[in-house]
């Protein structure tokens, strides 16, 4: 369970296109196949079609009826048109046509599939942390280990919504944003959900937005949009967080692109307390590392 924060989280390893970001004040959205989870764009992988020969003569009223009210029947009109196509798969057409008439409703479903899993993996993803109700994410030793080198990188604590409204003013693409769902992974009956939600779409947004249990010490908010490179107003920054073993020599660098955007007030450091072996955010003091 996720506990509403009103921060999120970006963690960096220190690669130079991310001293880069955090100069040029915008965020990097990458393609899906440069996630770290293998699973990871595996929509098709998880979908499940009938053939043609599953498919009920129910199967094709409901989505019929379904796709009429999408397209502006009325209900009564909906109802008079599907049973119109009942009496002509029941009366009108032979076994063979019938199952002709089923391979082409399938036909059509896969295409429509294939489009919308086309159209996602064509975006680009940047991805976020919140706190959870067990753990803050600053403190979680497994953060700085799988995305902060160890505790060589940095982290950003954005205002979320202050975030959202800057990402929102200096941009023109349309930015959406979600939390990941953490469940195991299954197949997707894609006709059984196409029949409770019409939209195709729908049900390849869901699987986009589901990770396994694994991941979900990370409580992730993914933001989606088309262009790779977002601008923010770092004013939408809470803190910077420096790793404590972070490079003496890296350390002065990025400390001077933190001074140029006036944010040196808001730099803090991330340490192992050595009476307790837990991770702290404290203030930051430039002793606790060591120069070369």
């Amino acid at each position: 369970m996720t506990t509403q924060s009103e921060k999120i989280y970006k963690f960096y390893p220190y690669r130079d296109f991310d001293l880069d970001a955090l100069a040029g004040s915008y965020l990097w959205f990458s393609s899906i196949e440069d996630f770290n989870d293998p699973f990871e764009g595996m929509y098709l992988e998880q979908m499940a079609f009938k053939t043609p020969e599953d498919i009920s003569n129910d199967d094709l009223l409901i989505f019929h009826q379904k796709g009429l009210l999408g397209t502006g029947f009325s209900e009564q009109e909906a109802i008079d048109k599907v049973s119109e196509y009942s009496y002509f798969l029941t009366n009108q057409i032979t076994e063979g046509q019938l199952l002709e008439e089923k391979r082409i409703f399938r036909d059509a479903l896969v295409e429509a599939i294939n489009r919308t899993v086309s159209d996602v993996k064509s975006r680009r993803f940047c991805c976020f942390i919140r706190d959870n109700e067990n753990k803050r994410a600053l403190e979680n030793k497994l953060m700085w280990s799988h995305y902060a080198n160890g505790l060589r990188g940095f982290a950003l604590e954005f205002d979320d919504k202050q975030l959202a409204q800057s990402l929102e003013e200096e941009n023109s693409q349309t930015i959406l944003k979600d939390e990941i769902r953490y469940r195991e992974l299954e197949a997707v009956d894609i006709l059984s959900s196409a029949m409770s939600n019409q939209s195709t779409g729908h049900n390849v947004s869901d699987i986009m937005l589901t990770k396994s249990p694994e991941w979900e010490y990370e409580q992730e908010v993914r933001m989606v949009t088309s262009e790779a490179r977002i601008t923010y107003n770092p004013n939408a920054i809470k803190s910077i967080i420096v790793g404590q073993k972070m490079p003496y020599a890296k350390l002065v660098t990025l400390l001077a692109v933190i001074k140029s955007h006036g944010l040196y007030e808001k730099v803090k450091v991330a340490r192992i307390d050595p009476s307790t072996f837990r991770l702290r955010v404290a203030d930051f003091d430039i002793s606790l590392f060591r120069s070369e």
